[in-house]
């Protein structure tokens, strides 16, 4: 019995390879998406939601789009693909030029560069990502580490010239990190209320002088950001090197122009300075999710570590559970799943297991209680308040279908791949933000971050055996 379900999900995942068509249509969902969150982040009322419904119209399309790949040959499609790449940083540097809240400016410029000069290293970030997407970048090997370099000082410069952000996020990170300094348990902790309203949080874990918890954020991104705040007194600075290295690690997957291009796409996200200034942990999620598909390709006894970290990484990560067997390849899928699900929740375990001991009372009310009884935010950005405006409110019942809906499709229909995991999580990701009772940009940026994954490691193959026959199945002939 065990050798024959083996056999059927032989024969039900051989036909999900990657496909040309959904990695289109996932570039240019990053695109929009971009817009939708300098849209929201500007503060001044442009409105979002059609960017947002064109990204998830988009979003859509690429799960089921696969039967659009007989009108695409190998080389029409990388050039397509590299054409969207192109446009998408082209426009994500552009606005974060230009979109109010981008970049910071604030009174005293930063002590290592200034606000114009930081304009000037966007629009070089620019130049040196096309440059990328040429089959032999000018910078030869260079290419990587010099736009890794431009985006770590961007990165820094944004954090450097805003040290305190009105955002609590920020007093989470700091004050557990201070507490974890003192070796005291940091999620039984308090801070301070910087609103002065519990309008903002639930009944009971909030008044008008204090936030009643430490640190709503599951343990691996709170380390990230004690380190920081241990080290160098500032808990962003993790955050930055993650962001930094998830572009690294999202260029590694596929050494080529199309994974430089992915890279440079993920990095200028628009109004990425925003998000690391104002302390989103999100970095830390698409590191992980970013190796763990690396490791899918090549290592695969460090996928079950890398998928451990990354589900614990965020709440809303653990929603790619279901989407695992994605991960497996070759023979024997069942055992190789449950080795692997067995292996990452152990992870998960070894990880949680201190805190537990510590304080599981003060773990669970701050991780899990918390965002429970979080109330419904009219400013979020979704189609939340849209609906609740119409409905008169948000039903619970509203979230959780679209997100069962697009799970089921996404089993059916999407790749059984590393790539297909990526964009599989994403899409969840997307859906789960778009519906809630609350969503912000660094919700998003964690989907462009899993988009931008799954575009460099999709591997398509070939449609025809004209094609297949072809050796320029891949950008520039060259399949890594």
């Amino acid at each position: 019995m065990i050798a024959t379900l083996d056999r059927m999900i032989d024969r039900f995942v051989a036909d999900r390879p990657d496909r040309r068509a959904p990695r289109l249509l996932l570039a240019a969902a990053v695109l929009t998406m971009g817009q939708a969150i300098a849209a929201w982040s500007a503060f001044d009322g442009r409105p979002f939601l059609p960017w947002l419904a064109a990204s998830l119209l988009l979003l859509c399309a690429a799960t089921v789009g696969d039967r659009l790949d007989p009108l695409l040959s190998g080389d029409s499609s990388d050039r397509s693909l590299r054409l969207l790449l192109a446009a998408g940083i082209v426009v994500g540097a552009i606005t974060i030029l230009t979109s109010p809240n981008a970049l910071p400016t604030p009174a005293v410029d930063g002590a290592v560069i200034r606000w114009g000069d930081a304009r000037t290293l966007v629009l070089l970030a620019m130049v040196v990502g096309l440059s990328g997407l040429m089959d032999r970048p000018p910078l030869g090997r260079l290419h990587l580490p010099v736009l890794l370099g431009i985006v770590l000082v961007l990165g820094l410069w944004a954090v450097a010239t805003n040290p305190w952000p009105a955002v609590d996020v920020f007093f989470f990170a700091r004050d557990a990190g201070i507490h974890l300094g003192r070796l005291v348990e940091p999620y039984g902790q308090t801070i301070t209320n910087i609103y002065g309203s519990t309008v903002y949080y639930g009944e009971g874990f909030a008044t008008a002088e204090r936030v009643l918890i430490g640190n709503p954020y599951p343990p691996v991104p709170v380390l990230v950001t004690s380190a920081g705040q241990i080290l160098l007194n500032e808990p962003r600075v993790g955050l930055v090197l993650a962001f930094v290295a998830a572009g690294g690690v999202i260029a590694s997957i596929r050494r080529d122009a199309l994974g430089r291009g992915a890279a440079a796409l993920f990095l200028l996200t628009p109004a990425f300075p925003f998000l690391l200034r104002e302390a989103f942990v999100d970095p830390v999620a698409i590191l992980l999710l970013a190796a763990t598909v690396a490791a899918a390709r090549r290592s695969p006894r460090a996928t079950a570590l890398f998928l451990g970290l990354f589900l614990f990484a965020k709440q809303t990560c653990l929603i790619a559970l279901p989407l695992i067997p994605f991960l497996v390849a070759g023979a024997r899928p069942r055992r190789e799943v449950l080795r692997i699900t067995v292996l990452a929740l152990a992870t998960m375990g070894i990880v949680l297991l201190p805190f537990l001991l510590w304080d599981a009372t003060a773990l669970l009310r701050a991780t899990v209680l918390f965002h429970l009884a979080s109330p419904f935010r009219p400013d979020t950005l979704g189609f939340g308040p849209a609906i609740a405006q119409t409905l008169g409110s948000l039903p619970t019942w509203l979230t959780a279908l679209p997100v069962l809906a697009m799970l089921l499709v996404i089993l059916v229909r999407g790749a059984w791949t590393p790539a297909g995991f990526a964009a599989g999580t994403g899409t969840l990701l997307f859906v789960l933000a778009a519906f809630a009772k609350q969503g912000f940009p660094n919700y998003y940026f964690l989907v462009i971050g899993a988009l931008c994954t799954a575009i460099a490691a999709a591997r398509p193959e070939p449609v025809s055996a004209r094609e297949a026959a072809s050796p320029t199945m891949t950008g520039g002939g060259r399949t890594p």
